[in-house]
């Protein structure tokens, strides 16, 4: 995964404008949007 390969090397605001673009892809109360709401939750607060 790329967003986890930039949050790897700390590159946190790619990670989290991929992330953002992934959440899109899936309904809001899907497993994978929990998922990735968690993913950027993390993400900023190391902005």
């Amino acid at each position: 995964m790329l967003a986890v390969a930039a949050y790897d090397r700390g590159d946190y605001p790619t990670a989290s404008q991929i992330w953002q673009r992934m959440l899109k892809q899936f309904p809001p109360e899907s497993n994978e949007a929990k998922a990735l709401q968690i993913m950027l939750a993390t993400v900023q607060q190391k902005e």
